[in-house]
């Protein structure tokens, strides 16, 4: 009996037959790998991602300091001179000189046209709980008046010195407003005027 490793002519031998069809395999998916395209390759991303640069902190501008406002007030001691309005456009003012340290501010009032009041009569009248207004006629004409402002018995007295008319004249004068406010509570029935002239001629 032959053997089952030899073949007749013509014949292949099984072992061998294998062998060739094992190289064929192989060569073919050589080919076939060979043959496709690579496969693109996947960027590989950093571990650790870029770090940007820290966004500085925005500055605060700097404010400016404001401007203190002038005081509207005489303070104890001190004077305060105010523009007084007249129906003739002069050019008069008063000085206020207060001795309490109680005067919060002074303003010229509104005059009527002509002269409301009589000679060295004064009125007074108050406008809110801490301020008055004081009436008085004075001869048309630029003029500085002086008002003091002193406290006597727990109430005010003010003395105010200006131009006047020549005794027994009957000259014909103007009203002069001014408004005075306090630091506290004012009435204007605790509030007594005296009217003292400079003399002209």
């Amino acid at each position: 009996m032959p053997s089952p490793y030899t073949a007749g002519r013509g014949q292949v031998q099984p072992i061998v037959a294998i062998a060739f069809g094992l190289i064929a395999v192989v060569g073919l998916a050589t080919a076939v790998l060979a043959s496709r395209p690579a496969s693109p390759s996947v960027p590989t991303m950093p571990s650790t991602p870029p770090s940007s640069a820290p966004t500085p902190a925005p500055t605060t501008a700097p404010t400016q300091a404001p401007t203190p406002q002038p005081s509207a007030a005489p303070g104890a001691g001190g004077s305060l001179s105010v523009d007084l309005e007249n129906a003739t456009g002069h050019k008069v003012s008063i000085l206020v000189h207060d001795e309490t340290g109680n005067v919060a501010g002074a303003v010229s009032g509104k005059p009527g046209d002509g002269m409301s009041v009589r000679w060295h009569d004064v009125v007074v009248k108050n406008l809110d709980d801490h301020s008055i207004a004081i009436t008085w006629a004075a001869l048309p004409g630029d003029d500085v008046t002086d008002l003091g402002i002193a406290s006597i018995g727990g109430a005010y007295h003010l003395t105010l010195v200006q131009r006047g008319p020549m005794p027994y004249s009957d000259a014909m004068g103007e009203d002069r407003v001014l408004v005075l406010t306090f630091d506290a509570p004012v009435a204007a029935k605790n509030v007594s005027i005296e009217i003292l002239d400079r003399t002209v001629d």
